[in-house]
């Protein structure tokens, strides 16, 4: 099942989520499809409850039951303004660029390569993502 981090999160909810941040909130609690609240508010779309959460130090290296981190998550998404939802990924700490999709093999830099991002594409690359 769900946690309350996990309703407030794709509810947007950011002052939720930070209250229940404070109050000890796990935020690397998984539910059933193996999604974290970071998930949740990347496939929402959802960028001051994601930096709540990213503040909160959440480990952007889990991945979902499909081997998808957040940040693969948003490359794959298409979306034109995921951009904002990137850069708040890269402001966390400690996580591999290169994690890669299960089956096909691809990490973030190849969706996003893929899709022509070039900001996101430099971003990654300075961030330290392997370019092979």
């Amino acid at each position: 099942g769900c946690s309350a981090l996990h309703f407030s999160a794709q509810g947007g909810n950011s002052a939720t989520t930070e209250a229940l941040l404070k109050a000890g909130a796990n935020a690397n609690l998984k539910d059933k499809n193996g999604d974290t609240a970071v998930i949740m508010a990347v496939e929402r779309y959802i960028p001051a409850t994601l930096r709540e959460l990213v503040r909160a130090g959440s480990d952007l290296n889990l991945q979902n039951n499909e081997g998808l981190t957040p940040l693969m998550i948003a490359a794959r998404s298409w979306r034109i303004d995921i951009t904002d939802i990137t850069n708040i990924l890269l402001e966390g700490e400690h996580f591999n660029l290169d994690y890669q999709e299960k089956g096909a093999g691809w990490s973030a830099l190849h969706f996003f390569a893929e899709r022509g991002d070039l900001a996101t594409t430099e971003a990654l690359l300075k961030a330290g993502a392997n370019p092979h």
